[in-house]
């Protein structure tokens, strides 16, 4: 009698230690290619850069974590890309938090856009095909262009701004300012609202899913908070983003926690002298433990 079962598939390779240890030193080869004065990592370049310890093309970017962790070296790294490079980095889901389906399904991303910036391999083409379209000879020739990307529009870069904590500028430009702005803020549907009316607002969020809001704090004559609200499957996270905040606006900010039971601590971002209060609590209707985001670093009460 002959077996029915279907055989076992073969697993595919999984990434090892080994081949993020081989990718961590291949960035820090192209940090100091930049440093140097060379020319900027391409698309091309990422290509080659991707392909694990045997030559074969891995999709997961583990490496991506680990300089979450160390955001000082992952500013140097982004900042060795040219403009198009730099977005596949920071579109991947290990820098956003969310997945190419969670974009779509969440918030209604169009999925050529998405594919357009996330498909290493294919981008090259895709620049061309665009090209082709516009009646460009070339990228250099007969064309000056004025706006970076006419059919991508500024919101959609403002919002994976607002993801992945990152200044506008390093979406639309090779040489970005290196100096933190919220212009972001203004550009996305914000949800504009009174100190007091804060916690109200984020307990009405759906707890145990992962959601980004911009809210901004205005209340009369004082100066605007403007808050990254982050629900990550039952704790919330809120930054403070305004760009090098006063005294004032601080203690502002930790008064529209008080009395309940927080995690006080900063996020540190990409622009070295920019560093974001943060506050973190599990949300009022889960039972999940709380999950700090790796960024995260707690004060040291003994400060203050």
């Amino acid at each position: 009698m002959t077996s029915s079962r279907k055989p076992k598939k073969k697993k595919a390779n999984r990434i090892t230690y080994q081949d993020i240890l081989i990718r961590l030193r291949r960035i820090e080869q192209f940090q100091k290619q930049y440093e140097n004065g060379e020319k900027k990592l391409t698309s091309e370049d990422l290509l080659r850069y991707k392909r694990g310890l045997h030559g074969k093309f891995t999709y997961e970017w583990p490496e991506l974590l680990f300089l979450r962790s160390q955001v000082e070296e992952l500013s140097l790294f982004l900042l060795a890309l040219d403009v198009k490079t730099r977005r596949i980095v920071i579109m991947r889901e290990e820098m956003i938090g969310f997945s190419q389906n969670s974009l779509r399904t969440l918030y209604g991303f169009n999925n050529d856009k998405m594919r357009y910036f996330t498909r290493v391999d294919s981008i090259g083409k895709n620049e061309q095909k665009m090209n082709n379209q516009k009646g460009y000879v070339s990228r250099n020739e007969l064309v000056r262009k004025i706006f970076p990307d006419i059919n991508i529009p500024i919101e959609f870069f403002a919002f994976i701004a607002l993801l992945a904590r990152v200044p506008l500028q390093w979406l639309t430009r090779d040489k970005p300012d290196l100096s933190w702005s919220v212009e972001h803020f203004g550009l996305l549907e914000t949800d504009e609202i009174s100190g007091k009316d804060l916690i109200p607002f984020i307990n009405s969020l759906k707890p145990d899913v992962h959601d980004i809001r911009a809210v901004v704090i205005n209340e009369h004559e004082l100066e605007r908070l403007y808050l990254r609200v982050e629900i990550l499957f039952g704790t919330v996270i809120v930054e403070l983003s305004n760009t090098y905040a006063t005294t004032t606006a601080c203690r502002r900010f930790r008064a529209l926690f008080y009395g309940k039971e927080i995690l006080h601590g900063y996020k540190r971002t990409v622009i070295p002298s920019q560093i974001n209060q943060t506050i973190i609590w599990r949300h009022c209707e889960s039972l999940r433990p709380i999950c700090p985001p790796v960024e995260f670093e707690k004060f040291d009460r003994s400060l203050y």
